[in-house]
């Protein structure tokens, strides 16, 4: 079970990128994106690459959602 979330993890990692450089890497869409991605990194077991991603995402969120927003609640619990 732990392979096929890494194996979307990887599908993912190959939209996050391009997702980017369209929309801009604070665009809601690419942070949603993100947070799949560490999310099904950590589902997947691969805790070393999904907690940098969360920590980012924390400070992220944090930054463009206010920090009184749901998503920006994070931001304290991810050591950003």
């Amino acid at each position: 079970m732990k392979e096929r979330f890494a194996q979307a993890a990887e599908v993912l990692s190959d939209v996050v990128e391009p997702a980017a450089l369209a929309l801009g890497s604070d665009s809601g869409e690419v942070l949603d994106l993100r947070m799949e991605r560490a999310a099904f990194r950590f589902l997947g077991g691969d805790y070393r690459r999904a907690l940098p991603e969360f920590d980012a995402l924390a400070g992220a969120f944090f930054r463009t959602a206010g920090p009184t927003s749901e998503k920006g609640l994070i931001a304290p619990f991810c050591g950003s």
